[in-house]
Formats: structure tokens, sequence, C-alpha cells
């Protein structure tokens, strides 16, 4: 929609980042680019990452977790935001190697890994719409925010404070 904010970078948002995903993916782009940022909270979980992926236009990209945000399970986000959700239930066995020992797991885990696309359509669904939303609503970009007190915060300052908040110095 041609209402909502341009960036000059990229955001990626990831559903429970600090919990399983961050890890990964900061281990990538701090073997791949010079300039990476990460902030975690006191339990070592990533609230946002971000790197310039080029040196020469600052381009960059962060990562940030969604669930910080809307902090529901991606299926129950998917059904607050009305778009089509998750479309295979995780199994925490998964998580086992021996689970390719087992050929009905190891095809029920296939499944699931071809159906996973389902999952980052689902969010990036459910993100647009939210972004539609508070945008359109508040004038907030969801972008601009690491969790659901701070996203509060904005719209309360935004929208609803007729009064200067005095600064200490």
């Amino acid at each position: 929609s041609s209402n909502l904010p341009s960036h000059t970078g990229s955001t990626v948002f990831i559903h429970n980042l600090g919990g399983f995903d961050g890890i990964f993916i900061y281990k990538y782009i701090a073997a791949k680019y010079d300039s990476v940022e990460s902030i975690v909270d006191a339990s070592n979980k990533f609230i946002t990452m971000s790197a310039i992926i080029n040196e020469e236009t600052g381009l960059s990209v962060e990562f940030k977790d969604s669930y910080r945000i809307f902090p529901v399970s991606l299926q129950e986000l998917c059904g607050i935001f009305n778009v089509k959700g998750k479309l295979s239930a995780y199994n925490p066995e998964y998580n086992n190697f021996n689970l390719f020992n087992n050929s009905m797991l190891t095809g029920e885990f296939t499944e699931y890994a071809r159906l996973i696309n389902g999952d980052s359509i689902g969010l990036y669904n459910a993100l647009v719409k939210a972004q539609e939303l508070y945008f359109s609503k508040y004038q907030v970009d969801i972008t601009t925010v690491v969790s659901l007190p701070a996203l509060a915060l904005k719209i309360f300052r935004m929208k609803f404070l007729d009064k200067a908040i005095p600064l200490s110095h």
C-alpha cells in the first residue's frame, strides 16, 4: 500500500527469533559481514541483530523478533489478523537425530519441512496486516519497535499524550 512508510534498509521479522533461529542467523551473518550488531536480553536471547551488507551504500538488514511485539503463537497471530496460518503442527521429536531411524517420523518431518514455508507466508501476511492497521490508525511503523511495550508507548506518546514530558539533564 502506498500509505506505508519506506525503508532504506530491510527489516526481517522472525517469530521467536530469540528462542531458536537467532543463533543460526547470527553465526551466518557474523561469518559473512564485518559490521554486525545485536541486542540480547538478560536470558541471552536475541532481541535484534543487524548487519551492514554493503559498506559502500550502507545497505543494511535488521532481524527482529515478531514474538516480542505480538507475544502469541504464530497460529494465534495469524488468527488475530485473519490470515492463513501454520499448515502443519510441530512435533518436538523432530529435534532428535533418531528421527531418521523411524521412517514414519522421517516422512512426517519431510512433510513438515516442506510446509514450513507456510509459516513464513503466514507470518508475512499477518505482519503486513498489522503494519497496515497500526500505520493507518496510529501512524506507527511496527518495524521501528522491538516489543509490545515499546509499541504501546509509541502509540501513547504520538496519539494520546498532550503534555510534554519533562526531561532531567
